[in-house]
């Protein structure tokens, strides 16, 4: 039986400071592919209210810190997030503000927010933030605080290793997945999928890649890029589903993997590395 369709309207309030952004983490046990992510402060409208006011009221409430509600960002966003018992379509807008310093800050009291704070420009990982958030803090940081390239001293990424044993033929195999954001371009997420035999160096090449190296094995290399997160995620599933088929198990991933909810629904493969004890590539 199909899932229960709903749908809400919420305005997110992206506090621009100093070449600093500042940005709340959430806590959201039901939806694990964004439990403990980064995230623009903001909810829903309450009555009586416009855009602007939800966003000062939202980053407030939040964070605790008072803003002035200066412009929009020129496009929504919708993200689906999927609950157990039902599918929520999540239509979003985002307001941009400026810190208002003659207020303190206050203490917020928020259940659903674990931390917030002011992040430099440069050492996010869009990754770290959720899908909703990461394209509007994408946009806003060259158009709105006119800080160009302020995103391009790290690759936006995260990973995940399969492993898998073929007894007839006596071999060690890999697959590796690397998800990468790329900010500013048109089709902003990429799949880079890699496989092959687990041989010697099989750890230190694993390593270069989780460190930004390049894919130079060309016939067991591929790269797809998608227009949005909705169809990165559905194809990145069916990857992974492929491998869990065909007898694949998960060695590790990094924290920020954008899909925990399938590494929830699959934990009977998630195990240690059979070929080298104690193999750890994620800390």
């Amino acid at each position: 039986m199909p899932k229960e369709v709903k749908s809400i309207n919420v305005v997110l309030g992206l506090a621009l400071h100093r070449s600093k952004a500042l940005l709340c983490k959430r806590i959201e046990t039901e939806l694990p592919d964004i439990d403990q992510m980064w995230e623009i402060p903001g909810g829903k409208q309450e009555k009586g209210e416009n855009p602007k006011e939800t966003a000062k009221r939202e980053i407030f409430e939040e964070t605790g810190y008072s803003v002035n509600a200066e412009q929009y960002v020129p496009f929504p966003y919708i993200v689906t997030r999927k609950y157990k018992d039902f599918e929520l379509v999540v239509n979003i807008i985002c307001v941009i503000c400026s810190l208002n310093e003659e207020h303190l800050k206050a203490d917020s009291n928020d259940k659903k927010i674990a931390d917030s704070r002011w992040f430099d420009f440069e050492e996010i990982n869009l990754m770290n933030i959720i899908a909703g958030s990461r394209e509007f803090l994408a946009w806003s940081v060259p158009n709105i605080a006119n800080v160009q390239n302020a995103f391009d001293s790290i690759r936006h990424i995260s990973n995940i290793v399969f492993e898998n044993i073929d007894h007839l033929k006596n071999t060690y195999k890999y697959y590796f997945i690397q998800c990468e954001y790329e900010p500013g371009s048109k089709k902003n997420y990429k799949v880079y999928r890699m496989w092959g035999r687990i041989v010697q160096n099989y750890t230190g090449m694993i390593e270069l890649l989780l460190d930004g190296g390049s894919f130079n094995i060309p016939n067991r290399t591929k790269v797809t890029n998608y227009e949005n997160f909705e169809l990165f995620s559905k194809s990145l599933t069916s990857f992974m589903n492929e491998r869990a088929k065909n007898g694949y198990y998960v060695i590790d991933f990094s924290e920020n993997f954008p899909l925990k909810s399938w590494l929830v629904n699959h934990n009977e493969i998630l195990t240690n590395s059979k070929f080298q004890q104690n193999l750890d590539l994620f800390t």
